[in-house]
């Protein structure tokens, strides 16, 4: 099992975006989906556009059920394609503060419900194993 690097706790999600920068990509618009958010970092889900860790990056986040937009910046980390898209890993280096503490919030509720049911769902595997015994 690998080590968890992260200093934040990284939360699930579906956040839409609109690329507008990405590497050396200049005014690029881009529908994008952000899969996962921390207070530093996110990955990013693109179809066509490889940059270059260590480019740039300049996004716009559509929070629809807090009629929220913000813009952010960052510096892309890592790439990588899985199921014929491409993940991209973004640390944060510009948003407002008051944007992401209001996204992490509202994201907060959803993850710990989700970790509920995932409790739940191993809780009751280990139960029907115990049983068969």
């Amino acid at each position: 099992m690998t080590e968890e690097k992260r200093k934040f706790q990284r939360f699930e999600c579906l956040i839409p975006s609109e690329v507008l920068k990405l590497g050396d990509k200049q005014s690029l618009i881009e529908r994008a989906i952000i899969r996962n958010l921390s207070a530093e970092g996110l990955k990013l889900v693109v179809r066509y556009v490889d940059p270059v860790p260590g480019s740039r990056a300049k996004l716009v986040l559509y929070v629809p059920d807090k009629k929220l937009i913000t813009p952010l910046s960052g510096e892309i980390v890592w790439s990588k394609y899985t199921e014929n898209v491409l993940d991209i890993g973004i640390k944060i280096n510009q948003i407002d503060p008051k944007a992401r503490e209001e996204i992490l919030a509202w994201l907060f509720p959803k993850w710990l419900e989700s970790e509920k049911i995932k409790k739940r769902a191993k809780k009751n595997v280990i139960i029907k194993f115990i049983k068969k015994l």
